[in-house]
């Protein structure tokens, strides 16, 4: 299953994504907790593994934490993670400029990214 996520990845940028290969893919947070968790030194990646799709607001995924409950590695995490997402050439379409995406992020602050963790992304 876990070797299927690149092809279900690719697939869905062709057509879209079946709910079976969208809830596959949601579970990738969980898969690599498991993955790390047992190693006294990554605990605290596999936290933010795990919680790197939670979004600000409550809405994200696996466990749909909200705010501060989402540790802070995780959501600053998510900040930097979407700025590399969206800046980045991918097959179906080229990276934005980083204004577009600074943009973007901003829209999102609150909802998706926690506010501080925007800030301290965009303080550099």
């Amino acid at each position: 299953m876990a070797n299927d996520r690149p092809d279900i990845a690719k697939r869905r940028f062709l057509r879209r994504a079946t709910g079976a290969e969208w809830a596959a893919m949601r579970t990738h947070p969980e898969l690599g907790y498991a993955i790390l968790k047992d190693a006294p030194f990554l605990r605290e990646a596999a936290e933010i593994v795990r919680s790197h799709e939670e979004r600000f607001d409550g809405s994200g995924y696996p466990r749909a934490l909200a705010g501060e409950i989402i540790p802070w590695g995780a959501r600053l995490f998510a900040v930097i993670d979407a700025l590399d997402a969206m800046t980045s050439d991918r097959p179906y379409r080229p990276g934005q400029s980083f204004d577009a995406a600074k943009a973007e992020i901003l829209r999102m602050r609150g909802r998706q990214f926690d506010p501080a963790s925007v800030e301290a992304l965009l303080a550099e």
